[in-house]
């Protein structure tokens, strides 16, 4: 059996008008996300909600030297706490 492969894209975030400037917040906003009639509840990541809901094997993040990298770390804890409540569960039958 192959493993799905998701291809998501790294963004700078929401922005802000300072001065009459667009600066970046270099922050995401949380977001409610439903797929298939399943509802994701405050993820900042969509790719998180696509990962959980399609059981991805994989994922090739895509950006450009302004996307928040340091933030992906977020999609990667997400994904262990995940693993890690799936565990304790599979332990416990």
């Amino acid at each position: 059996m192959s493993k799905r492969v998701l291809i998501s894209f790294l963004g700078t975030g929401a922005s802000e008008i300072v001065n009459g400037n667009i600066r970046p917040m270099r922050k995401y906003r949380t977001a409610n996300y439903q797929i298939d009639g399943t509802l994701y509840k405050d993820y900042s990541f969509m790719s998180a909600a696509l990962v959980k809901h399609y059981n991805i094997g994989k994922i090739l993040m895509v950006g450009t030297v302004h996307s928040m990298w340091d933030t992906s770390s977020a999609i990667i804890k997400l994904l262990e706490d995940d693993i890690k409540q799936l565990k304790d569960i599979i332990s416990l039958t």
